[in-house]
């Protein structure tokens, strides 16, 4: 699974990216990506199963 967290300037998605790596490393969860970017890095046609936005 795919996963990007988007927020405004990326620093607050990238302690929650930090935090999910973890719990997937955790708990075996091998096929688990997860990215973090600043809304304004981010364009279309990326491929992503999951897009979370943040404040």
């Amino acid at each position: 699974m795919k996963v990007l967290l988007v927020c405004a300037g990326g620093m607050s998605t990238s302690m929650l990216m930090k935090k999910m790596k973890a719990y997937a490393e955790k708990h075996g969860m091998a096929d688990f990506e997860i990215a973090a970017r600043g809304a304004d890095e981010v364009r279309g046609g990326e491929d992503y199963d999951i897009v979370l936005l943040g404040p």
